[in-house]
């Protein structure tokens, strides 16, 4: 009976099939890359929350409201109403930006230079950054941001940004441009010029572009040669990367 009894505990005992030397991994390849795909993708993620954190945090303590009798106080509402959005943007000053620049989804703001603009001036910069609100450019922006830190390893994603972004001012400048004569359209191409030079951050939507590309807008402004085909391109773009951006997220999340 001791001899059966003893067998059956060497029976229940583990046997250890490890060879002397060898040591079991701590974490497996999966279990690697994934950790280095979660690691990059809070890296971008913290990099671009904090650059617009801080960016945001100046431009909010920078910003004053415009009196009711300046003159973008005053063509605010009926720009409004002839675009049909029944929110108007609140609208506000900084001398942090030097072009209009278009801010902030639940709550847009338009936010416009501290230098003092002329009428034409401001209801181009007024209309193209509503434009840019009834598009819905800016939440557009902040989806392919979120589609980019879930794919930071694709090098392809910051140019189809750029490119979205493009097709975006593409986009504006003719819905802007359908409504004017030959001499407002010049009035127009002299208004992007006063703020050309601008930057306008990621995530916000304006009026300044870098000179290669301002070039081509002005050339479109200018001399039209098929405005309605510019737009349906331009729209045709800013589709088929919203499509991809969408396809692209379900596919990783499936």
């Amino acid at each position: 009976a001791g001899e059966v009894l003893h067998t059956a505990v060497q029976e229940s005992e583990p046997v250890d099939n490890t060879e002397p030397g060898h040591t079991t991994p701590v974490f497996t390849a999966p279990q690697i890359i994934t950790g280095i795909y979660l690691a990059g993708v809070l890296a971008f993620g913290i990099a671009c929350g904090v650059r617009y954190a801080l960016f945001s945090r100046r431009l909010r303590r920078s910003c004053s409201p415009t009196k009711p009798d300046e003159t973008a106080s005053k063509l605010l509402q009926p720009l409004c109403g002839e675009l049909e959005i029944r929110r108007p943007p609140a609208l506000v000053t900084s001398p942090l930006v030097s072009s209009p620049v278009l801010v902030g989804t639940c709550r847009p703001r338009i936010v416009l230079p501290a230098q003092r603009m002329t009428q034409s001036q401001c209801a181009f910069a007024l209309r193209h950054e509503l434009t840019h609100l009834k598009q819905g450019d800016i939440i557009a922006k902040v989806f392919l941001l979120v589609v980019n830190a879930l794919h930071w390893w694709c090098p392809v994603l910051p140019a189809l940004r750029r490119a979205f972004a493009l097709a975006c001012e593409d986009t504006c400048d003719e819905i802007v441009a359908q409504t004017l004569n030959g001499a407002q359209r010049k009035n127009y191409a002299e208004t992007l010029l006063h703020f050309a030079g601008g930057s306008t951050p990621y995530a916000t939507a304006g009026l300044a572009l870098p000179g290669k590309n301002l070039k081509q807008r002005l050339q479109r402004l200018l001399h039209p040669k098929n405005p309605s085909r510019i737009m349906r391109l331009a729209g045709t773009v800013k589709i088929a990367l919203e499509l991809w951006a969408g396809l692209v997220a379900v596919c990783r999340f499936a």
